[in-house]
């Protein structure tokens, strides 16, 4: 099972940002976000976590969450239930011996999953994460579109699909106004392990 949101009826929204090489957009997100008051989970893959223990502190620092996103950028659905296992686990070891913590959240790179996929990440205890709402950050770059993307689409619940890339400039320049829009419809943003943990009294839905 892949969770996409729960089903509450508290006025609750979970941010997430797919990481991929966003040194430099990760700071300006970050910031956004602190001005805010808003919560995130963001999702690394290994070499990611590796290569930026700084970022990582932050983030963890400013009441975010950091969930994995395997140990490089692999289709899963060209992996072996062993390969898969090896991609997550390879993850949390990072993760593990830079922060003392493990991630028991899990995205698919690029979103690419298929039943044995998802089966085998669910077999090794993790939930797997995807979403509700697609900002198509990734392809739009109108920061305009962006926010129309998600405005409309909010509800209780609600999973929302952002990048933190330096190649993707409009989610930054769209961020204000999506936590304005959120902000403004009465919600609040909480992180993925929140979500589920505090917000799910009449279950999630799942794919």
């Amino acid at each position: 099972m892949a969770i996409a949101g729960t089903l509450t009826d508290d006025r609750v929204v979970a941010l997430t940002f797919d990481y991929d090489q966003g040194e430099g957009a990760a700071p300006q997100i970050l910031a956004i976000l602190k001005e805010g008051n808003a919560k995130a989970t963001f999702f690394m893959n290994g070499n990611s976590v590796r290569d930026n223990p700084e970022l990582v502190h932050r983030m963890m620092a400013e009441g975010h969450e950091i969930g994995n996103q395997g140990y490089s950028q692999q289709d899963y659905r060209r992996l072996t239930a062993a390969q898969i296992e090896g991609e997550i686990r390879s993850c949390n070891t990072v993760f593990e011996k830079m922060t003392g913590l493990k991630s028991s959240l899990v995205r698919f790179p690029l979103g690419h999953f298929n039943r044995d996929s998802l089966e085998a990440v669910n077999k090794l205890g993790f939930t797997a994460i995807i979403w509700n709402i697609d900002s198509k950050d990734t392809t739009i770059t109108s920061a305009d579109r962006i926010v129309e993307q998600i405005a409309g689409h909010i509800k209780p619940g609600s999973i929302i699909l952002l990048h933190c890339s330096d190649r993707i400039a409009g989610t930054v320049q769209a961020l204000p106004a999506i936590l304005k829009l959120i902000g403004d419809a009465g919600y609040q943003t909480v992180t993925v392990g929140q979500l589920l943990q505090q917000h799910s009294q009449k279950g999630v839905v799942r794919y």
